[in-house]
């Protein structure tokens, strides 16, 4: 079995929100070797289905060559690790479909993820992006007169 080494991913993706969420945190793919992308889609009949019914243009009026540079992308090199998440997404989409067969768990789901929302504000965000990653200070910006007063 031919092994490839998983790549990290990119600042903010894998975050886990207070909700259900699939997927691995970035902490987890530390050191972490996957099968190849190749092999994911040959040992998981689900998966092989879905990258199936893209290919073959059902979400694509026929034709199944519109979304083929993605499908290559995604069996090829899989930045994102698409692939390797598939089951976890699924498994994300049970639990996501239980919570809400329980309306009472549902609710409280849902005004606690409303409320915990501050936290990814855009201004928080481009904040942390501005510190963390990009490593640059704010800059004042003056407006100067409206013309429109």
């Amino acid at each position: 079995m031919k092994l490839q080494r998983a790549k990290p991913r990119p600042a903010g993706v894998g975050e886990r929100p207070q909700c259900a969420a699939p997927g691995r945190v970035v902490d987890e793919w530390t050191g972490l070797v996957l099968p190849t992308l190749r092999e994911l889609y040959h040992r998981d009949p689900e998966l092989r289905q879905v990258v199936d019914t893209i290919a073959d243009g059902t979400f694509s009026r026929g034709d199944g060559s519109l979304f083929l540079p993605i499908l290559d992308s995604l069996l090829s090199e899989d930045p994102w690790l698409v692939l390797a998440d598939f089951r976890s997404y699924l498994e994300c989409q049970a639990e996501v479909e239980r919570a809400y067969a329980d309306p009472e768990r549902w609710t409280r789901m849902s005004i606690l993820n409303a409320a915990r929302m501050g936290q990814f504000s855009s201004d928080r965000s481009i904040a942390d992006y501005c510190r963390d990653i990009w490593r640059v200070e704010r800059v004042p910006i003056e407006l100067g007169n409206d013309p429109t007063a």
